[in-house]
């Protein structure tokens, strides 16, 4: 996205080029001073809106790409249907995938497939709304054809690790890649994650989804 479509109205993500000078020096340099968990690496910083500004004032040339921080969640995507009372059978050597969304109702009937880690602070207060699109996702996994016989692929059931990192409405972008890179780096066995947070908003024409 270009720099000047960025609305100053919310906290940004701002990737610049890389360059000999770390980037809390730089932008020291430039006159915005940053702490340490504002920084996601060499070249991707959080911005607030002023500080966005002073660095569009005074280096635009260093600013690689730039987002809105704060993603909304449709509501509509959350929506489950099936009231069908299902059982299932207790997991064995299945393979084990790894799930990054919202909360995991443990109240279901194949939790005992899914084991379940909340990645919030526990001052964030839970709605029932904000398990249902991480309960979902997870669901589909483990037990897929029960829901839809149709579309059975013959690979069976998977085994969930599933880590909640949003609520049902809105994150913080920063803060998802913030944890995918420490529960990446503390799950190495497992080699297949599931990252299915979407946004209300559509996509920029200049992106890559």
């Amino acid at each position: 996205m270009h720099v000047d479509d960025v609305e100053l109205k919310s906290d940004s993500i701002v990737t610049i080029f890389k360059t000999d000078i770390k980037t809390v020096e730089l932008m020291e340099k430039i006159g915005i001073k940053i702490n340490f968990t504002r920084v996601m690496d060499d070249t991707t910083i959080l911005l607030t809106p002023d500080q966005l500004a002073i660095l569009k004032q005074e280096a635009p040339y260093l600013i690689s790409m730039a987002v809105t921080d704060l993603t909304r969640l449709d509501e509509g995507e959350f929506r489950v249907n099936n009231k069908k009372a299902l059982s299932i059978p207790s997991p064995t050597t299945e393979p084990v995938i790894g799930v990054i969304d919202t909360m995991f109702d443990e109240g279901v009937y194949f939790s005992e497939w899914v084991e379940f880690k909340n990645m919030l602070s526990k001052e964030i207060p839970l709605s029932r709304d904000d398990y249902n699109h991480g309960t979902a996702v997870s669901s589909i996994i483990v037990d897929g054809p029960a829901f839809n016989p149709q579309l059975d692929d013959g690979c069976g059931r998977f085994k969930v690790r599933h880590f909640g990192v949003a609520t049902g409405s809105q994150f913080s972008s920063f803060t998802i890649l913030r944890n995918i890179n420490e529960i990446v780096s503390n799950n190495k066995d497992i080699r297949v994650w599931n990252l299915s947070l979407g946004s209300k908003v559509e996509i920029n024409p200049n992106f890559i989804s």
